[in-house]
């Protein structure tokens, strides 16, 4: 009888062991299937969201600044109301050109509301404490985040200029397709306190929500 206990809870390590790297595998031999042997270009939206779907894939979270704008009373007038605090996060998503006239993909506003210029540590030309969350089993979950660097040296600044906006485009994550709707939003640390967006409605695929929690040490 021990040793039988002992088989099970062996096999059963095994098993989750397996699942928590068989993302990994599967997504090296589906991408190697489709975007290598059979020369498929990643451009392929039907090829890229099966691999997706499949394999449970998000793309790391990149953030690419388009504009730095005044705020006046005109454009925020067609913003919800917002938190005039020194710095303020707003997620708009594709159905909301709030001061873009870009609809592609969700965008990120960050606004300095204060006279002063904000300086805060920034990797490339976004933050480096953006860091996105996912309301799942109750809670927030982290999905991607700007990843620090490792060595000790200063990270760089980016600075928000006195009374304006800064207007990001957020690498894909919402999938249109996804058939399970979560609530998501940004958060970010300055001056040791904690600033949070508005939350909005992203879908995910199936085997994308199970590798996070996953990873997250959460099984579905």
């Amino acid at each position: 009888m021990k040793y039988l206990l002992f088989s099970i809870t062996l096999l059963c390590v095994c098993k989750q062991a397996q699942s928590q790297t068989n993302w990994i595998s599967k997504e090296d031999s589906l991408g190697n299937l489709l975007f290598r042997e059979t020369n498929v270009s990643r451009h392929d939206q039907q090829t890229w969201q099966f691999f997706v779907k499949e394999t449970g894939y998000i793309s790391p979270l990149n953030l690419k600044q388009r504009v730095a704008n005044q705020v006046n009373d005109k454009n925020i007038d067609t913003l919800p109301r917002l938190k005039k605090t020194v710095l303020h996060l707003l997620i708009s998503d594709n159905q909301k050109n709030l001061l873009e006239k870009s609809s592609d993909g969700l965008k990120l506003y960050i606004f300095n509301f204060s006279a002063k210029q904000v300086a805060v540590p920034s990797i490339g030309t976004a933050p480096q404490g953006l860091i996105e969350y996912i309301y799942v089993e109750n809670k927030w979950i982290a999905l991607r985040r700007k990843a620090g660097w490792l060595c000790r040296k200063p990270l760089p600044k980016i600075h928000f200029l006195p009374n304006a906006v800064s207007c990001y485009n957020i690498s894909p994550v919402n999938q249109e397709n996804g058939t399970i709707s979560l609530k998501y939003k940004f958060m970010m640390t300055y001056n040791n306190q904690s600033i949070e967006s508005n939350q909005i409605t992203i879908k995910l695929y199936p085997n994308q929500l199970q590798r996070l929690l996953e990873e997250n040490n959460m099984p579905k």
